[in-house]
């Protein structure tokens, strides 16, 4: 099958929801490997995800959304829900970036 080619926009699109992604992850498990098996994908999958080489499957960002207890939307489009502890910590590190881990 062949390659879909994205244009820049969706490139950026997939580059932003990896970033969130990864950034979740990192606060939530932090071992990518770790939160790989409990997705069911190869860690390498989890990998380019989170650089933005590849986009998350719906199945991904559900199971994601499960494990890191935010919303598809917070994935998806960055729409913090600020009862959400979660998304209110991810909110908090990215406004004051000061207090996040290095």
């Amino acid at each position: 099958m062949a390659k879909i080619k994205r244009s820049e926009d969706l490139k950026a699109v997939q580059e932003i929801i990896g970033k969130r992604i990864g950034h979740m992850r990192e606060l939530i498990v932090p071992n990518q490997s770790e939160c790989a098996r409990l997705l069911g994908v190869d860690a390498s999958t989890l990998n380019k995800i989170e650089k933005g080489d590849r986009a998350p499957n719906v199945f991904i960002i559900i199971e994601l959304s499960n494990i890191l207890e935010v919303s598809t939307d917070f994935l998806l489009k960055g729409l913090v829900d600020l009862n959400s502890k979660n998304e209110f910590a991810a909110y908090n590190a990215t406004s004051v970036p000061e207090l996040t881990l290095k």
